[in-house]
């Protein structure tokens, strides 16, 4: 059976979907209860919250989710689970923003994809990375937001203060896919 049969997993569809329809109160009280939810609670493809904040322009939600990472009074055994993203909240929140979802799109992809300047720039500080590769074509989210004719965005991805790949980061990864 899905995930959704369970109680846990109406939970975290319900959490999903208030992310979606930027339902901030119903966020802020999953995410302190379930703080691990932020990355470990996704849509049948893999979107996690920040890839649905960005898809839909929720800033407020990701304000909200990053607020309730950065003063969670969640005990230590709550946090043992975000460890192994990072030591530091701006660790964590990082490792969320760049999360990948079944395509290898980042929240920053899509927030180039549909044109949410404002979204993108919150990621961008967040420190998701502007150089990410997707598998459908290996476009970085510069490329969509180019392709898409989204100049706001274009203008965030360019004004942030992250070098651009060298070397052998230029090039794409090797896949399957790809050889």
């Amino acid at each position: 059976m899905g995930a959704a049969c369970t109680k846990a997993g109406r939970e975290e569809a319900a959490f999903l979907k208030a992310a979606k329809d930027g339902d901030c109160s119903v966020v802020q009280q999953a995410i302190i209860q379930h703080v691990d939810w932020g990355y470990q609670a996704q849509t049948w493809n893999g979107q996690s919250v920040f890839h649905l904040a960005a898809r839909y322009g929720r800033l407020d939600v990701l304000e909200t989710v990053v607020e309730a990472v950065r003063f969670n009074p969640a005990g230590p055994d709550k946090w043992k689970k975000l460890l192994r993203l990072g030591h530091s909240t701006d660790a964590i929140l990082r490792a969320f923003a760049g999360l990948q979802d079944v395509r290898c799109q980042t929240p920053l992809h899509l927030a180039c994809i549909y044109g949410h300047a404002d979204v993108a720039a919150a990621l961008l500080g967040l420190g998701a990375s502007p150089w990410a590769w997707d598998e459908l074509g290996g476009r970085t989210p510069l490329h969509y937001a180019a392709s898409m004719g989204h100049v706001d965005v274009i203008r965030a991805i360019l004004a942030d203060p992250a070098p651009p790949p060298t070397g052998e980061a230029l090039r794409r990864p090797n896949t399957p896919r790809t050889r």
